[in-house]
């Protein structure tokens, strides 16, 4: 039998997924190395989400030696201090305060008449409540008035960082190796951590967070790919969820280092040593993808990983049998994504207006999820009760996101969770109760997540293979743009309070219009060929 079993196995052409029947998707010995790699994906959530807690929105006065000079010779407490300070701020004849108040002071020559003094600029830089926050970026370089714009631009940099990770560590993944790429971006955005940690000028602090995210990004993106090469094909979606769950949990443990720690300097230290025991464990314990080594024609390293996860499956021996025959097959390299030019997408009509499509919505998704990541806390009368939350939905709409577009197909899916989230978005800030305002503000939290997980899975699939990895790049790319924009946006919201979210819900509902546009590609084989791409969906009743 077993000679039988043996001549069976060497008529039999093997293929690398053929390993994970043998050996199981969800094998113990990769498995264990996917959860560790995972926990990148929740320290790169606590890094990314912290800027939330950076840079809050806190009351703040001008500093005015006359007032400082009443408190010390009456012998008033801080509260009453503060109180006679806010007191004092500019205000107009009908005694309401001038938009400016947080800017300007009073001529407190003689105290006594300082409403009918004249009115100036802070001289003597700026006090800050200190109630909710001790300390803050925003505090320490005084990024308000004049200097506020340095906060979205931060913030966009930073994005723009994203963008640039994502162009530049696919290549350096595909070349140097999963776990080595991964291994060196955390190292690498740790060391600009410890930068921005100890940063006494804020273009010192932008600089160094940008290029961290540059870091970040590479991680992020390799964590993904690494991840779902070392699960079985049945599973490998899930494990795709099981990410951004990785990626929820880091946002919610933002909340509990700002909560815990109120100093800026000391709650990036406990967030920079938990990084470094997280960089230890992935060193010690994740291996490289056995596809990668595969693909790469690195047949001994690919052997011997394969070997150790055999040992953990019902079959040891017939597994390790398997495993050798893989490995005894060179891997075909494929090229052809290469050659890709635009030129190819302008010859395709329904593949270059689906490329197109797909940019939009890309492009409102980032930039609407990172719109409400970034105002979370805005949203209720708890900075970190409202964030928490805003990282708790994430959790289920991942979920039932991923169960919905399985059993209901992507394109209503997407649809549906764009325009929801839409219309909760443009409703959220003329709601006046807090309560209802900060449920509109979840409810769109919400359906972004859902539907910013589903884009990523129909670009790959509306894609065909000779453009996939090049055009589903570029989308993505594009896609950060939004990301790039939501600072500014928010920004915008000076001129109008509630002008940021107008504009998140009517992208957000126009991109689920287009949505439409797009084919259903539920049950559908993966597109092979350019020409196949260009039909994709036509039996299927797609308006294209």
């Amino acid at each position: 039998m077993e000679l039988h079993n043996q001549s069976k196995l060497n008529a039999e052409k093997f293929y690398f997924d053929d390993i994970y029947k043998y050996i199981g998707s969800c094998n113990k010995y990769l498995f264990i190395s996917f959860i560790t790699a995972s926990l990148c994906i929740t320290s790169i959530g606590w890094n990314s989400l912290a800027v939330v807690f950076l840079f809050p929105e806190i009351d703040f006065w001008c500093n005015v030696d006359e007032l400082n000079d009443l408190c010390t010779e009456r012998n008033f407490t801080d509260a009453e201090c503060r109180t006679l300070k806010l007191e004092n701020r500019p205000v107009d004849n009908e005694n309401t305060p001038l938009k400016e108040n947080q800017c300007s002071k009073y001529d407190f020559t003689n105290f006594s008449t300082s409403r009918n003094s004249s009115i100036h600029s802070c001289g003597n830089g700026y006090e800050f409540d200190t109630t909710k926050y001790l300390s803050s970026v925003t505090q320490e370089f005084n990024l308000v008035c004049e200097d506020a714009y340095l906060i979205p631009l931060m913030l966009s940099l930073t994005y723009t960082g994203v963008l640039l990770g994502a162009s530049i560590f696919g290549n350096v993944s595909d070349r140097l190796g999963r776990k080595k790429t991964l291994v060196l971006c955390m190292f690498l955005y740790t060391v600009c951590l410890v930068v921005k940690l100890l940063s006494q000028e804020y273009w010192v602090f932008l600089i160094s967070a940008t290029i961290a995210m540059i870091f970040i990004q590479g991680a992020y993106l390799t964590t993904f790919v690494l991840g779902c090469e070392l699960v079985g094909p049945s599973i490998r979606s899930l494990a795709g969820t099981f990410i951004g769950i990785q990626w929820a949990i880091g946002y919610m443990l933002a909340s509990l280092y700002a909560y815990l720690i109120p100093y800026w300097r000391y709650m990036l230290l406990a967030m920079l040593l938990t990084d470094i025991v997280v960089w230890i464990l992935i060193c010690l314990v994740v291996t490289e993808s056995p596809r990668w080594l595969h693909a790469r024609n690195r047949m001994g390293e690919t052997e011997v990983i394969l070997k150790r996860a055999c040992r953990s499956s019902k079959e040891p021996q017939e597994s390790i049998r398997v495993s050798q025959m893989i490995c005894a097959t060179p891997a075909i390299i494929e090229k052809s994504s290469s050659y890709f030019k635009p030129r190819h997408l302008l010859r395709m009509k329904n593949l270059w207006l689906r490329f197109f499509l797909i940019n939009f919505i890309w492009f409102v998704n980032s930039l609407v999820y990172y719109g409400l990541s970034l105002s979370a806390v805005t949203l209720g009368s708890n900075d970190y009760v409202a964030n928490v939350l805003a990282g708790l939905v994430e959790i289920p709409a991942v979920i039932l996101g991923w169960i919905a577009m399985e059993r209901m197909g992507r394109r209503p899916i997407l649809s549906a969770a764009m325009v929801l989230a839409g219309i909760a978005c443009a409703s959220a800030p003329f709601l006046s109760n807090s309560i209802l305002g900060m449920i509109s503000g979840l409810v769109g939290k919400f359906c972004i997540s859902i539907s910013f997980t589903i884009i990523y899975i129909v670009a790959s699939e509306v894609y065909p293979t000779p453009i996939r990895n090049t055009a589903v790049g570029l989308s993505s790319t594009i896609g950060n743009l939004g990301a790039i924009s939501a600072p500014q946006i928010l920004y915008a919201g000076v001129l109008f309070e509630q002008l940021p979210y107008l504009i998140f819900g009517g992208l957000s509902l126009a991109a689920g219009i287009i949505t439409w546009f797009l084919p259903e590609t539920r049950g559908l084989n993966l597109p092979h060929s350019l020409v196949e791409g260009e039909n994709l969906g036509k039996d299927v009743n797609t308006p294209i």
